[in-house]
């Protein structure tokens, strides 16, 4: 009795590995895929935000350089 105790008690431990291997991979992939989309609408943004503030720049520069210049 012993013995068949220790085979299936080891027989499920194997099992309990290969699961947790064949878990592991598909989390990690639905993840990057996840985070590509995400990075997707992250990079929407910046463009149209820099846009902006690029004309204010010169603006604000070119009214306070001379000011403080003179």
């Amino acid at each position: 009795n012993s013995m068949v105790a220790a085979g299936a008690s080891g027989s499920n431990l194997l099992v309990a590995r290969l699961l947790n291997l064949y878990s592991t991979p598909p989390p990690p992939t639905t993840t990057t895929t996840t985070t590509t989309t995400t990075t997707t609408t992250t990079t929407a943004p910046p463009p149209v935000t820099a846009t902006t503030e690029t004309p204010q720049e010169p603006s604000f520069t070119g009214g306070d350089e001379p000011a403080y210049t003179s």
